[in-house]
């Protein structure tokens, strides 16, 4: 979730005059904002699958699929994650710029056992529009750590650093890989952009 202010979001400044386009959006900035822990509230998660079902009968947006889609996720049962598929598959319908769904998508398939999940995070990272730029490298990033490629790991996780430098997890993070890889690894990799194919693995 995010505490993007959709009313102020360039993307539908030509439609805020709607009223179904801006009550459609205060409901998505109005729902609870629920993230994947182990306090979560089951009245919180029921009111924000209220809201966006509300907001897309209104007008339907990649926002609200894309969240609804995180809702159904939180269930970590396979009809969840498959129900979360559809409904960000939805939002890239109406938007294919919009990075969110995904970045959501790459996490699902891997939540379910699949591991061709490296070109959905490759298309977050490189759409227009985005409320969590960090998100697709961190993921790719631990995606790469349980393949056993520490290289390419760090690799997204310098990107990583560069969408949020406050981030102290990943810092040590990239600590602990730089220590394992050793100082030559680490500066051919630095060398590279995000990733250079040429960088050998250890």
């Amino acid at each position: 979730m995010t505490d993007h202010d959709l009313l102020n979001d360039d993307y539908y400044r030509d439609e805020i005059h709607n009223t179904n386009v801006s009550q459609a959006l205060e409901l998505i900035n109005n729902a609870p904002k629920i993230k994947n822990d182990p306090d979560l509230v089951t009245e919180d998660i029921i009111s924000a699958v209220q809201c966006y079902r509300k907001s897309i009968s209104l007008f339907p947006t990649p926002e609200a699929y894309t969240y609804l889609g995180w809702m159904y996720s939180l269930t970590e049962t396979e009809d969840g994650y498959r129900r979360a598929i559809k409904k960000c598959k939805k939002a890239i319908a109406l938007d294919p710029t919009f990075g969110n769904p995904y970045n959501d998508i790459g996490y699902y398939l891997l939540s379910l056992g699949e591991i061709d999940v490296v070109g959905w995070y490759e298309k977050a990272k490189n759409a227009p529009r985005s409320t969590n730029r960090l998100a697709p490298y961190v993921n790719l990033g631990y995606h790469y750590l349980n393949q056993g490629k520490p290289g390419r790991a760090l690799a997204e996780f310098y990107c990583a650093l560069k969408q949020n430098v406050w981030s102290i997890s990943l810092v040590l993070k990239i600590r602990n890989l730089e220590e394992s890889l050793g100082s030559e690894a680490v500066e051919l990799i630095k060398k590279g952009s995000c990733y250079n194919p040429e960088t050998p693995e250890r």
